[in-house]
């Protein structure tokens, strides 16, 4: 849906989540500057936005501000494309997943900046929401996925790689 919506956005997720067949939805978790999980995809914010820099160097607030690019033509709720937090994103997700078994899978965006706390915050927001029959967790970094896995033992988690050789290698 990235193709036709702002990528990330709740625009481009509830657009995602309806349709027809669809069975999984892939999102990116990182933390703002005051430790708020948000959902967007690379660590700067300048390919998709009029900000830039890194993500992690703005506060949710300051986040909230930055307008996306090319979005004149969408008639909807501004805060539908603006960049999201977890929470926001599985509030509008948990009805998808509940009526129709929608999985959702969390990368934790620790392979380039390792956040901390991340994979505890995530996890946190899920049990919070009642979502984790619902949840993948994965990431590039094997560190990440070991904390979930620590976190809650029956979780279901999926390891990112450039190549099969590196999953056997940190599995």
């Amino acid at each position: 849906m990235s193709m036709c919506y702002p990528e990330n956005t709740l625009l481009a997720f509830d657009k995602a989540a309806q349709v027809p067949g669809i069975k999984g939805i892939e999102l990116d978790v990182q933390l703002s500057k005051d430790g708020v999980i948000v959902v967007f995809h690379d660590e700067t914010i300048d390919r998709v936005t009029y900000g830039s820099g890194r993500l992690t160097d703005y506060t949710l607030q300051e986040l909230r501000e930055i307008k996306f690019k090319d979005t004149e033509h969408f008639d909807c709720k501004e805060s539908y494309i603006r960049i999201p937090t977890f929470e926001e994103v599985l509030a509008l997700l948990k009805p998808y997943c509940m009526e129709n078994g929608l999985r959702i899978n969390v990368e934790l965006k620790t392979s380039v900046i390792h956040y901390e706390g991340l994979e505890q915050k995530t996890y946190d927001v899920i049990k919070k929401t009642g979502m984790e029959k619902y949840v993948i967790y994965s990431s590039f970094w094997a560190e990440s996925v070991k904390k979930v896995k620590e976190l809650d033992p029956e979780c279901q988690t999926g390891m990112l790689a450039e190549k099969l050789s590196d999953c056997v290698k940190w599995g």
